[in-house]
């Protein structure tokens, strides 16, 4: 009775029900029949599987496929990697909102957090390699080596993301390793932005600065890098940056010495500079570093100074309490309880 009543519900049941010849209940009933439909429940039930253990992978720190997505290694970046991190390490279930801002935000140090901060994210999937591109290739951006540049860009440096996704998989072995070159990707933040949602121990910091009437303009951005390429030492207001694909090898420095760095490439600093320092024991406690895997989040004060390498190509989002560029952070409607939902969904753009 149940079948036909939902039968009935297409508009067709009914029929069915009342003018079922003996010919079509007999097949309908049949053991070929009935097998047809036992083989599409099993096929059903294990496509749905398949789907599980999909985005189990995702969402999976530890996997290859996971903390990669597809996206270009090479043995050039590769040799930036380390263990060495001389700046606090604290898992993300060990730490709430208010502990965060007492142990970090209001001491202005930096902390690395584990944990998958970017675990439920549809970035996950749709900025693996090939779905980045299918997505989002069209797109069209600029290229140029400086982010504060405010002169134009010549436009035989636009190109298409697509393209420039296929240069990087083409080079046998990054020329421009160490240069900072950046993409100017406003129109694909856009684009990204359904993608991600802002972390609940940030979304505690910058309700509670609002809370106590501090003006500030909160803003998101993409940060994707190729191998070996990163940004040269700058400093700017609190950041907070969720890496969802590859490593990224973070400089941070808090004192004025740092600045004399700022006028330096990453291939002068790392080459000239990086070894001179790390077997001083006195400068050591000036100049800091750690490596950034997937998921994780790093937690940079504000006037820090720092500088990255990435290490094969990365994605990251960055959340940055008050700076000129990016997109607007809607705090809008968002909880600052660390029971609440645990993420705030951006609104969509219109």
């Amino acid at each position: 009775r149940n079948g036909f009543s939902g039968l009935s519900a297409t508009g067709h049941g009914s029929s069915i029900w009342l003018d079922a010849t003996d010919e079509i209940t007999r097949r309908m009933l049949s053991p070929w029949y009935l097998a047809s439909i036992l083989l599409a429940i099993v096929e059903a039930g294990a496509h749905e599987t398949a789907g599980d253990e999909q985005w189990k992978a995702m969402d999976d720190a530890d996997s290859d496929v996971g903390e990669w997505g597809g996206w270009r290694r090479d043995s050039v970046s590769d040799q930036f990697d380390t263990d060495r991190c001389t700046i606090a390490v604290r898992h993300v279930s060990d730490t709430t909102g208010e502990s965060f801002i007492k142990d970090f935000v209001e001491p202005r140090k930096p902390v690395l957090l584990r944990g998958n901060l970017s675990r439920g994210w549809p970035a996950n999937f749709r900025w693996r390699r090939n779905e980045f591109e299918r997505l989002y290739g069209d797109t069209m951006i600029y290229l140029h080596e400086d982010l504060s540049r405010a002169v134009q860009t010549p436009s035989d440096r636009r190109k298409s993301l697509a393209s420039v996704l296929h240069e990087m998989d083409s080079e046998v072995s990054p020329s421009s390793v160490f240069e900072w070159e950046d993409l100017d990707i406003e129109v694909l933040n856009t684009k990204i932005e359904p993608d991600y949602s802002l972390p609940q121990l940030y979304r505690t910091r910058l309700l509670k600065a609002r809370a106590n009437g501090e003006e500030i303009s909160p803003k998101s951005m993409l940060f994707f890098s190729r191998p070996g390429r990163g940004a040269g030492w700058h400093a700017h207001s609190d950041a907070f940056n969720v890496l969802v694909y590859g490593r990224k090898r973070w400089f941070l420095c808090d004192d004025s010495v740092c600045s004399d760095y700022e006028s330096l490439s990453m291939r002068a600093f790392y080459t000239s500079v990086y070894p001179s320092i790390i077997n001083t024991t006195t400068t050591n406690k000036v100049v800091h570093e750690c490596v950034q895997k997937q998921g994780d989040a790093i937690f940079i004060p504000y006037g820090w100074m720092h500088a990255t390498l990435s290490i094969g190509a990365s994605l990251a989002v960055g959340f940055l309490s008050d700076v000129p560029w990016g997109l607007d952070v809607n705090l809008s409607g968002c909880a600052a309880e660390d029971n609440g939902s645990g993420a705030c969904v951006f609104p969509p753009r219109a």
